[in-house]
């Protein structure tokens, strides 16, 4: 349990110390899930910081790695920025073999709002998706 919050730790604290520690969270993804999802969401509490990186974030949201995967697609959410870079990104991530990283996807398209209005019929077809289909209709609420 010290190791793991270590890490999370050790995150939040390089998400505040500028490029370097940008650099370093951005490699985090490559050493192993754990360490990943701490970056991720260590960059995710810092919008200054973490907006610098949408590239990575996009990147990591097709992570085969869930954690990885969900972490990326709920900041790309929570900053809505970018559109035209990241809602192609999050409508890949719909038709992803994983319910949560479906779901997680169309709850990031709704914050952005009617911007993401290209989304819509893959929405709806999601809609049908017993393991999504409540983030699909939430989404969609909030675009249209």
């Amino acid at each position: 349990m010290i190791l793991i919050a270590g890490i999370r730790d050790a995150a939040y604290a390089l998400s505040t110390i500028g490029p370097e520690g940008i650099e370093i969270l951005t490699n985090a993804p490559q050493l192993d899930e754990w360490s990943g999802m701490c970056a991720i969401w260590a960059l995710g509490q810092h919008p200054a910081t973490g907006t610098n990186v949408i590239p990575f974030l996009i990147k990591a949201s097709a992570s085969g790695s869930e954690g990885t995967a969900c972490g990326a697609i709920r900041v790309l959410g929570l900053f809505h920025v970018e559109g035209q870079k990241v809602i192609p990104a999050l409508m890949g991530a719909l038709v992803s073999a994983n319910a949560h990283v479906r779901s997680d996807a169309a709850h990031a398209l709704g914050a952005f709002g009617p911007s993401a209005a290209v989304a819509v019929p893959q929405l709806q077809m999601l809609a049908n998706d017993p393991l999504a289909a409540g983030s699909a209709m939430a989404a969609l609420r909030h675009i249209q």
